[in-house]
This record gives structure tokens, C-alpha cells and sequence, in this order.
């Protein structure tokens, strides 16, 4: 994906914003306003990188002198700041952020920060060694600029969307009802299919999940191994959860779909449709103008009224983006108004008085006159149906 005009997007923000200067960091918003897809960064917590960002001018890195051309080659970022590795990285990072902000900014500045990413150490060093300039919270200003998406952003999430899908319907396949598979064997196929058609299913936030039976009754069936099957085989009879997240350019898929190894039953149908009914509730709700709070609280009504018993703990959806999993949350509390352009991950599930948790999640763009579900190459109103054998 071209970030320019995420870029430019974010430039001019920036320049209508209260700020005079921004202090970028946290891994995912240092991947929004670069533009880089290293997923990696999130494992090196002992290189901290920094992006300053002054309004009126090009962003600045603060990186380990090792990253500085990795990251002039496949980012926007065209100036840098780098610092030699040392026993204290983080120090080093320090100076160099003072070192900038009494550069580039005047006594007096207004200086956003991302409270909730900046580590509390350093927030306290900066104030004590730039005590005129005045650190602003820029969490949710740094949120909503993230919730709605560009043109760009728009087209690379529904190449996500329908590749990770057409992934986990293609390994699909590969199974039959008499046909013996290990849930660590499919789980693997399910990647293989995704990582063949360019997802890339590394980092911090990749999932291939296959649970089966007495799997299929929990969450996270063999935490703490990240979801990821092992050697139990998918039987006939057998009730699959499929749930895949995959990376593209540094932007996410997050989808679970049923598959069922044998009999459709007219019991597991009638509850299949019941999730159906609700995720389709939920996507005629997502509209311009109303609140997440709002459809949350509508979509919680619509389910009693059907006598439908969603799983707790979880919400009906979130955001996606630079991570598979961000603001703003399809809950009652969250105030944030729906718009035009931005994009869910809705999440509806149930447990069956068997006790396996039926889980529909689909990627949903929010359009002028409602929502949509993107990606689908299989018609995901009924659940995969093995096939009896090959």
C-alpha cells in the first residue's frame, strides 16, 4: 500500500490540531504514521523508536542506528535521528527526543504524547529536563485519527479481508468427514493457504486456531500455546472452530468461521441460523451517526428478544486496522460515533447446550447508507460442510 495519502492525512491533522509537535510511540501507532510493516518491533523492546513530529514538518525517527536504512527503505519517514546501541537504549532515546524538542520547538510548545504508550520513566525524565515546553495527552486525538480509514486503507483491507477468507475456505476443503486430520495439522494448513495467497502470518498478533470437540468448548482451548492445535484429530461428528489472523502491509484480518465434520442437524442449524440473524442485526445497526454504545445496547435487546444467549466477556465488535484489535468497541460505554469509512471486526457468538462455542467474526465496512460484510467466497449463512470422503 502506497502511505501517502495516509500520510498526508495525518499531516494535516496535525497542522489543525492544539498540538505544536507530536511524540509518537507504541509499536502499532509507530506503524500508522511510518507506514512500515515491522511486526518484529513489537519483540524489540530493548531498541526503542520514536517518531517527533513538529506541525509544519517532516516527521523525524529516533531509531537504532542498525534500523535507520531497513526503515528509510520501506517507510515515508525521510529524516532520522540514529542512536548506537548501548547498555542503556533508552537513554539514549531520551537525549535525543530533548535534543529535538529544544531544536525544534519553542519555550512555551504544546507537545502531544500517547499517554498510554509512553513509559512512565521517560514521561518524567522529559518533564524534568523540558520543563517550559507543556506534554498534552494525544491518546484519543492519536485514536480517532486511526478509527476512519482512507481510500488506501479501504481497498487494503478488503484485499485482506477476502484473501484471509478465500484462506480458510480453501484449507476447508481439504477436509472430509471420513478423512483423519490433526487439529495442528489443519491449523497449518489454514496458514499455508493464507501465506499463499501474500498474507504474512508472522508477529506479535498472528493466529491460525483450529478447535474440535472437546477443544471447541473453550476460548483458547491449550493456552498458553497462542490457540495453536496440537495433535488431537478432528473427528467425525465433530463441531470445528476455525479462527485465522493474518498481516498484509502492516494491516490485519481477523475472521472465525464453523465448520462441522459430519450431519448437519436440524438442532445445530437452528442455532447456526440464530447467529446469522444476530450478525446480520448487527451489521444493519452499524450506521452513520450512531454511537457504538447505541448499537451495542440495540443489538443486546435484539437478542433477548430472540431469546439468543451471546457469550459474555467478549464485545459484538471492534475496530481494525494497524492491529487486528483497537478503538473503538462495539460496547455499551463507548460513546464513539459511528462514521463513514470506518471499519469492525464484528464478533457474535453462543455456546451449544453441548458446551462448543459457535463463533461467527467478519470484516465490516461502514458506507454512506450502512454496512457491509466484505470478503466472503464462501456464503457463510451456513456453516462448511465436509464433504463424506474424497
Amino acid at each position: 500500500m502506497d502511505h501517502k495519502i495516509v500520510f498526508n492525512k495525518i499531516e494535516k491533522a496535525l497542522n489543525a490540531s492544539p498540538y505544536d509537535a507530536l511524540i509518537i510511540t507504541g509499536v502499532d501507532n509507530l506503524l500508522y504514521f511510518s507506514g512500515t510493516s515491522l511486526q518484529n518491533l513489537y519483540s524489540q523492546k530493548n531498541q526503542p523508536i520514536y517518531l517527533f513530529w513538529k506541525k509544519g514538518s517532516q516527521p523525524i525517527c529516533i531509531c537504532p542506528v542498525i534500523w535507520e536504512s531497513t526503515l528509510r527503505e520501506i517507510s515515508s519517514i525521510m529524516h532520522f535521528y540514529p542512536y548506537s546501541l548501548s547498555a542503556d537504549n533508552h537513554q539514549a532515546v531520551i537525549n535525543n527526543l530533548v535534543n529535538l524538542i529544544n531544536q525544534e520547538t519553542a519555550p512555551g510548545s504544546t507537545i502531544g504524547i500517547d499517554m498510554e504508550r509512553i513509559d512512565s520513566a521517560t514521561f518524567r525524565i522529559l518533564k524534568d529536563w523540558v520543563g517550559n515546553r507543556r506534554f498534552s495527552p494525544a491518546d484519543s486525538w492519536i485514536k480517532t485519527l486511526r478509527m476512519v480509514k482512507t481510500s488506501e486503507e479501504v481497498d487494503l483491507l478488503k484485499t485482506i479481508a477476502a484473501r484471509t477468507e478465500h484462506g480458510i475456505s480453501g484449507s476447508s476443503h481439504h477436509l472430509s468427514t471420513l478423512g483423519g486430520k490433526t487439529e495442528k495439522f489443519q491449523s497449518e494448513d489454514v496458514r499455508v493457504h493464507c501465506m499463499e495467497r501474500e498474507m504474512d502470518t508472522t508477529g506479535y498478533h498472528c493466529l491460525s486456531l483450529v478447535a474440535s470437540g472437546e477443544h471447541a468448548k473453550k476460548m483458547w482451548p491449550i493456552a498458553p500455546r497462542f490457540g495453536l492445535g496440537r495433535n488431537k484429530n478432528i473427528n467425525a461428528g465433530d463441531i470445528v472452530r476455525i479462527e485465522m489472523q493474518a498481516v498484509l502491509d502492516g494491516y490485519w484480518s481477523n475472521l472465525a468461521k464453523i465448520l462441522i465434520k459430519g450431519d448437519y442437524t436440524p438442532a445445530l442449524k437452528d442455532k447456526y441460523q440464530q447467529l446469522v440473524q444476530i450478525r446480520d442485526f448487527v451489521v444493519k445497526s452499524l450506521k452513520p451517526g450512531i454511537t457504538c454504545s447505541q448499537a451495542a445496547v440495540a443489538v443486546a435487546a435484539e437478542a433477548k428478544r430472540q431469546d439468543v444467549v451471546l457469550l459474555e466477556g467478549t464485545p459484538i465488535g471492534h475496530s481494525i486496522g494497524v492491529t487486528p484489535r483497537e478503538a473503538p468497541y462495539l460496547v455499551d460505554g463507548d460513546d464513539t460515533v459511528i462514521t463513514k469509512d470506518m471499519w469492525f471486526a464484528i464478533d457474535i457468538g453462543m455456546r451449544l447446550e453441548t458446551g462448543e462455542i459457535f463463533r461467527l467474526k467478519d470484516m465490516v465496512w461502514v458506507k454512506e447508507d450502512g454496512a457491509e460484510i466484505i470478503g466472503w467466497y464462501q456464503n457463510w449463512n451456513h456453516p462448511y460442510i465436509t464433504a463424506y470422503t474424497f
